[in-house]
């Protein structure tokens, strides 16, 4: 049996992956952020660090609906950025 103990699950795809292999979105002082250091508390939603997943998230507006908050889209151009960085190192 796998130890899901330390993994996540994409909110888009349903797949587990460890926490570093994913980017976590949470809510700080009322916006919602890109928790690069995965460390902020309170509730936290998990999306694949791939385009395709990001994508599928930013059209259904999953991240708003997942920490149940209404906000822009901008968060989702940072995601994407953060996504074409990981993949230039």
């Amino acid at each position: 049996m796998r130890n899901k103990a330390f993994t996540r699950q994409c909110c888009v795809c349903k797949t587990h992956h460890p926490k570093n292999e994913l980017l976590r979105f949470t809510i700080e002082k009322g916006e919602v952020v890109l928790d690069k250091d995965q460390n902020l508390q309170g509730r936290g939603i998990y999306i694949c660090k791939n385009k395709n997943c990001l994508n599928i998230a930013k059209k259904k507006n999953l991240i708003n609906k997942g920490l149940k908050v209404s906000g822009s889209i901008e968060i989702y151009n940072l995601a994407l950025e953060e996504i074409e960085w990981i993949q230039k190192k």
